[in-house]
């Protein structure tokens, strides 16, 4: 498996440690929601790799859905507007929705995402996310379940990406500045 990049400049996150959170927030999920039957909901594309792990240690009835979901144009800067590019097709009235983000940073998309999904009456919204970047934060939003607290870098790796590259990284680090600068 690969251990490095030259790209990245430090890995901050090994894909041991991630396995290991995974479990962990499966473990969250199942004590939480065990005669409920909750809609695990990934935003693509980012949340692949994370709801995969955890997706695959959860040890409940559930279900999988995903919505597309953009605030990111290309580049490294959010463009201020959430656009919905793929609805979640399962009528979510009255169902826990459990969101597995990959990362909460500014958290204007994911609170436009529950703001929108409220309006769907579901019981409950959840947040589970592999990263948590309080620092780059803009609005109110907390996570109910958080991987990693990470620092207010430019992050790649285990979904998240750099003008769509970098996903594949089976760890996450630092993108070195030359790549987006």
């Amino acid at each position: 498996m690969l251990q490095k990049d030259a790209r990245v400049s430090e890995v901050l996150i090994t894909h041991d440690q991630i396995e290991k959170r995974a479990v962990e927030a499966a473990q969250w999920i199942k004590e939480n929601y065990k005669d409920r039957e909750p809609i695990m909901l990934g935003i693509l594309k980012g949340c692949f790799p994370w709801m995969q792990e955890v997706f695959k240690n959860v040890e409940i009835d559930c279900s999988m859905e995903f919505m597309t979901v953009s605030s990111y144009m290309g580049g490294s800067k959010n463009s201020g507007t959430t656009k919905i590019i793929m609805d979640i097709n399962t009528d979510v009235t009255n169902r826990d929705i459990i969101i597995l983000e990959d990362i909460v940073d500014s958290g204007k998309t994911i609170k436009k995402v529950i703001e929108y999904l409220n309006l769907k009456n579901p019981r409950s919204i959840k947040i589970v996310t592999f990263l948590d970047k309080k620092a780059g934060r803009e609005v109110e939003l907390k996570a109910d379940w958080v991987g990693f607290d990470v620092p207010h870098k430019f992050l790649v790796g285990f979904g998240l990406d750099f003008d769509e590259k970098f996903r594949n990284l089976p760890f996450v680090g630092v993108l070195n500045e030359s790549e987006y600068k």
